[in-house]
């Protein structure tokens, strides 16, 4: 084979390898690496986030406080959503973070919840479903 040959199929085994390279770092930061990049200011608005006292809605409240949003947390222990309003005024200042029992498995809790929500808030510009649920096949409430 002459030398042309070889260091030609090298030339196209290195524009292969750096295309996947390429695409790889593409797809790991598109998927994994993403951020928000929004500055949007939120004051005189109203959030509702189910879930907010634990991972991503824990994060999801401390961002929205960060700009300014009223946050109202639905959870089952209140006791915890305490301790994540807590933490997100220690790192927002004047944060408006309100906690509120809801349990999503018990529909006499969510209306309670509604109707606290409907009676303090004229409006809720905002509303983040978060909160998880695990699969029940029969439920009485």
């Amino acid at each position: 084979m002459p030398e042309s040959a070889g260091e030609h199929k090298h030339g196209i085994f290195r524009r292969i390898l750096l295309t996947g390279i390429e695409f790889y770092t593409y797809v790991w930061d598109f998927f994994f690496t993403a951020e928000c990049t929004s500055q949007v200011i939120l004051h005189d608005k109203t959030v509702v986030i189910t879930g907010g006292n634990t991972g991503i809605g824990k994060e999801t409240a401390l961002d929205l406080a960060a700009r300014g949003a009223k946050v109202i947390i639905g959870c089952r222990d209140t006791e915890k959503g305490k301790k994540a309003a807590e933490d997100i005024r220690k790192q927002v200042q004047d944060a408006r973070v309100i906690i509120k029992e809801l349990d999503l498995a018990s529909f006499s809790s969510i209306r309670k919840f509604a109707a606290k929500i409907l009676k303090s808030e004229p409006r809720i510009h905002i509303l983040i479903n978060n909160a998880g649920n695990i699969a029940i096949t029969y439920l009485c409430s």
